[in-house]
């Protein structure tokens, strides 16, 4: 409770009580039952203020409740910290890197990967907001007691004799808007198989810019992904928007995929 909501009650059930003291102290002598209007319009005037405050009390109780039930959730869910904690974590198409960063906060040990031109600056940024040092530069002693190893890596989805050299499978895999060419999702889905198998979490985030390169998604995850579209009841309203939308995956089954892109279950 804040302090100065603490003062309000404080100084409410003390008008409250001055109220009744001074409508006590002018009935004496007076007709029974009969209260000076002025007393009574003052207890009309504390009893509303303090409905006021008994109405912000509970939207204070509502939203703490609210905040609770995400904190417990955020602990019980796949993506909590307790499972990622210690846990290796592939970043693809990363690009700065804010998705695999928190999962880094998070203590995850987190493989950054993108095309070779835009290395360099992921690199920048990891070394400058993720290595203990820099975090305590900045004052977050907390977090760099807890965050975990990053790494920077190239990975092009099409060469496929690169995954063996990140080290697979990864228990947890991110891709934050990466599906936007058709041409591309063959090569994306691919290169989920390559690094996961079925007990490994897929967080896959797109922002939805054509209808021909979602429906080309969704066929490609048929019979060999599991998906489930996060529903918008999960997600921070101060984020969540109706064009962007985010997918839990998880292999069906063991899978690869031939020179076609075609899937074929093992």
């Amino acid at each position: 409770m804040s302090s100065r909501l603490q003062d309000r009650i404080v100084q409410d059930f003390g008008t409250i009580t001055e109220s009744f003291m001074n409508v006590l102290k002018s009935a004496k002598g007076t007709t029974p039952g009969a209260l000076p209007d002025v007393y009574v319009e003052r207890m009309l005037v504390a009893a509303e203020n303090l409905l006021a405050i008994n109405r912000e009390l509970k939207q204070n109780a509502l939203l703490n409740d609210c905040s609770l039930r995400r904190q417990l959730n955020a602990r019980k869910g796949e993506w909590s910290t307790v499972r990622v904690k210690g846990k290796r974590c592939l970043e693809l198409g990363a690009g700065m890197g804010l998705a695999g960063a928190a999962m880094a906060l998070m203590g995850a040990h987190v493989t950054f990967t993108d095309l070779e031109s835009v290395l360099p600056l992921l690199r920048q940024n990891v070394q400058n907001n993720l290595t203990p040092s820099a975090l305590r530069l900045s004052g977050a002693d907390a977090a760099a007691a807890r965050v975990g190893t990053a790494s920077v890596a190239p990975l092009d989805w099409a060469d496929a004799a690169a995954y063996a050299s990140l080290g697979p499978p990864f228990p947890f895999l991110l891709a934050a808007d990466c599906i936007y060419a058709e041409g591309a999702v063959p090569h994306f889905l691919a290169t989920l198989l390559a690094l996961t198998v079925p007990s490994s979490r897929i967080l896959v985030t797109n922002e939805f810019r054509s209808a021909s390169v979602h429906a080309a998604f969704l066929a490609g995850c048929e019979g060999v992904f599991t998906l489930r579209r996060v529903p918008v009841s999960k997600l921070d309203p101060a984020y969540e928007h109706p064009a962007i939308h985010i997918y839990a995956l998880s292999r069906a089954r063991q899978a690869v995929r031939d020179q076609s892109g075609r899937s074929v279950l093992t």
